[in-house]
């Protein structure tokens, strides 16, 4: 019995030595009256803060869940494409022409202007500044005015950064020039930088008024709120425009602009954003007026009735083009003229005469008569004798 007792205790002080740690856990203080203790101020944030990683990580790993249904989808239709096409109709990033250096297929906005689209060639290019420059009164509002339709139309989201105009003049005078906005109204957003000079207004719904004096700083974070929304709500890149920046020199001076646009300008460039941006000519001094020209990619400059393109690559011609104004927007009297197609004739070979045989000698030509035989006398003459 002793050897079986020793073997026991041994077996048992090596189940005790071998067997895991157990941590202990810190135990609650006692509740008083049935109620909990209060917690502190750092349990509670440190709660919240759970909470808040918590519903970010969910909401992460539904992005990724759609992310990845979406990226099956586009491989799938990409697959087609370069079925379909020899050349493989892929259209690359523009990131990736960035850094790699391979030129992409380019995508181009419409305008919506009867004429400017062909003498742009197809429209403004995705991702690229474009700048309407021109005297007053020359036709720079309804020019954005029906850019900003087209977007629309194209399921484009649009900002609006006003300087110069309140948010609710600029949609009367759309809506009076027959551009029915109420189908888009969830798509279109307002930055008024305008109407709280006069009178306090609340903000409304895709509405933002800003308090006059404001920063220009506000102008950039407001915007990047509008951009983020419409890239989160409707998955598209929207297209910013900016009216006007004169208004913008005036109020700030011609130095804290530019810094601002060479700013503002980049990032969106950055985040391949289209913008559109108007400047009024002979308000400012001429170098101001080129310094903000020089920073964007393509421009626009109209006067005297008149118009001409510059910047873009696929511009059809650099000269004075003629437009004028109807109740519906701007007409440019532009038509591309169409390359005649040079077809190649067929040679001419040498008709090989035909061989005469019997049979064809035969044959009568039809429609035509046969010719009478002619009997020819002879004349009887005198026998030799």
């Amino acid at each position: 019995m002793k050897k079986n007792t020793s073997v026991e205790s041994i077996l048992k002080e090596l189940w005790r030595i071998n067997e895991p740690v157990k941590k202990e856990t810190p135990q609650r203080a006692p509740s008083v009256g049935g109620h909990e203790p209060e917690k502190s101020e750092t349990e509670v944030t440190a709660l919240k803060l759970l909470e808040e990683q918590e519903k970010e990580g969910r909401m992460r790993n539904k992005k990724g869940k759609a992310n990845q249904v979406k990226s099956k989808a586009a491989k799938g239709a990409k697959a087609r494409k370069s079925k379909k096409s020899p050349a493989g109709a892929l259209v690359l990033s523009k990131e990736r022409e960035r850094h790699v250096g391979i030129p992409t297929a380019k995508v181009k906005i419409p305008t919506g202007v009867k004429g400017l689209d062909p003498l742009l060639g197809g429209g403004i290019e995705d991702g690229y500044s474009f700048m309407i420059y021109g005297t007053p009164h020359c036709g720079k509002k309804p020019v954005i005015m029906q850019l900003a339709y087209s977007a629309l139309k194209q399921k484009i989201p649009v900002v609006f950064v006003l300087t110069d105009f309140g948010a609710k003049r600029w949609k009367e005078m759309m809506i009076e020039s027959g551009w029915n906005l109420e189908r888009f109204k969830d798509r279109i957003y307002f930055i008024d930088a305008y109407s709280q000079q006069y009178s306090i207004i609340k903000n409304e719904e895709n509405i933002t008024y800003l308090q006059v004096p404001f920063p220009l700083s506000t102008l950039s974070i407001e915007c990047t709120k509008f951009m983020e929304t419409s890239q989160f709500v409707w998955n598209k890149k929207p297209l910013v425009i900016i009216h006007s920046i004169s208004t913008l020199i005036q109020n700030f001076g011609e130095n804290e602009v530019f810094n601002f646009l060479q700013f503002f300008l980049g990032k969106l460039g950055n985040e391949s954003i289209t913008s559109v941006h108007s400047l009024q000519a002979g308000m400012h001094t001429e170098k101001i007026e080129t310094m903000i020209v020089s920073m964007v990619d393509g421009v626009l400059e109209m006067r005297d009735m008149k118009l001409r393109a510059k910047g873009f690559l696929d511009i059809k011609t650099r000269e004075w083009v003629p437009y004028h104004m109807t109740p519906k927007g701007v007409v440019v009297e532009f038509k591309e003229e169409k390359k005649a197609v040079l077809t190649k004739k067929p040679k001419k070979t040498a008709k090989r005469p035909k061989k005469v045989t019997k049979k064809s000698r035969k044959k009568k030509v039809k429609g035509a008569k046969p010719a009478k035989k002619v009997k020819i006398k002879k004349k009887k003459g005198k026998k030799a004798r």
